[in-house]
């Protein structure tokens, strides 16, 4: 697991980040995205950033929901330090990395890794079909061949929904990520299949689907907002905005590119500029709603992960 954590691999996800934001910033013709920055409305910025982090509070609700599906019972504190900690994986391809959560439940509260991973899939899975659902919400404003988009959506959550309730295939794909990032002595893989059968229930993925739109409907407000924030040369709608994010997320996510950096924001700005606004705001916003969303999650996730790793053991948590 440290081997995922290394300052080395955190140092080069960074240095990609910035690589990007200075691409876009190039493309964006420097002089004019500091123009469109000095023109930016900061009292939105607050608001951007209360919003992403009420979309980790309420992707919390959902961590707790599962873990009690799969018959863990942990205080509301001790599991949210361990769920914010895994922001800090945010920058691993497709969020996988944040199997660093069974690590934690295992070294902090002694819950077999067994149990806890494919609650952590069962996360991504659910992402997914959130993503796809706020992408479809979305598309039938947006004006340039929205046909197209529609059916690749429902294709999309289709393929999601086929691998999601494929359990000998989402338990394989749990053991081999669970073998590869855990320690072996981690509480074993015992208690898996059981854990993939109950937590991939069609009322378990549809109450996950619901908490994940839920949440990540708070961030496709945030980049309305911070395109709102530049004033001059940017009008979109919430559709449009919730269109644009959503589909870049899940275009991030598809890349299984660490952060879905590039991806992202290439489609964020892209999607921008189809909808009318101009080339320094469409990439000023980028930036900005970048670092409000992707890397405070990962900032505010090393935090946690710092103070879960001080914090005393508690006993092992009771399950059913």
């Amino acid at each position: 697991m440290k081997r995922m954590v290394t300052r080395g691999n955190i140092a080069l996800v960074v240095g990609a980040g910035v690589l990007i934001f200075l691409v876009l910033t190039f493309l964006g013709k420097a002089g004019k995205v500091e123009s469109a920055f000095a023109t930016f409305d900061w009292r939105y910025l607050p608001l951007v950033l209360a919003l992403s982090l009420g979309n980790y509070l309420v992707r919390f609700l959902r961590w707790q929901y599962y873990l009690r599906q799969v018959g863990v019972r942990l205080g509301r504190l001790r599991s949210l330090m361990v769920f914010m900690g895994g922001l800090t994986m945010s920058v691993t391809p497709a969020k996988l990395g944040e199997l660093i959560k069974s690590y934690l439940l295992w070294e902090r509260e002694k819950v077999p890794v067994g149990v806890s991973a494919p609650v952590v899939l069962a996360e991504r899975v659910t992402d997914s079909t959130a993503i796809v659902l706020l992408t479809l919400a979305g598309v039938g404003l947006f004006p340039y061949r929205w046909e197209i988009w529609t059916v690749t959506a429902v294709v999309a959550v289709v393929l999601v929904l086929l691998v999601g309730f494929r359990k000998r295939l989402m338990g394989r794909l749990a053991r081999r990520f669970g073998q590869m990032s855990l320690a072996a002595d981690s509480g074993g893989l015992g208690g898996m299949q059981e854990a993939m059968e109950t937590i991939l229930r069609p009322s378990s993925v549809a109450a996950g689907t619901v908490i994940g739109a839920v949440a990540w409907f708070l961030e496709c407000l945030g980049l309305y907002l911070v395109v709102k924030g530049f004033g001059h040369g940017a009008d979109i709608t919430l559709a449009q905005s919730t269109f644009a994010y959503a589909f870049a997320t899940f275009a991030g996510a598809l890349a299984f590119i660490p952060g879905g950096l590039g991806v992202a924001e290439g489609s964020i700005a892209g999607l921008l500029l189809l909808m009318g606004v101009a080339r320094p705001v469409a990439a000023s916003a980028t930036i900005l709603v970048r670092v409000c969303t992707l890397w405070f999650a990962v900032g505010l996730g090393a935090i946690f992960l710092l103070a879960a790793g001080k914090g005393p053991r508690a006993k092992p948590p009771t399950q059913a």
